[in-house]
């Protein structure tokens, strides 16, 4: 079961796609790769809810 079914909002969380909600940080670089990405730099923007709420999308 993915997190959105475990929260009942499984039409809305889970994913991400388009007429989704999310929260997410957008890095410049891959944590997964190299974890000091978190630590370094602060993220380019993050997405409360699907929204912008702090930073700026790359390319927008």
């Amino acid at each position: 079961m993915r997190s959105g079914g475990l929260a009942r909002h499984g039409d809305d969380l889970g994913r991400i796609e388009p007429g989704r909600l999310a929260d997410l940080l957008v890095l410049d670089g891959d944590p997964t790769i190299d974890i000091g990405v978190l630590a370094d730099r602060p993220p380019l923007a993050v997405l409360k809810g699907g929204q912008v709420v702090a930073g700026v999308l790359p390319g927008r």
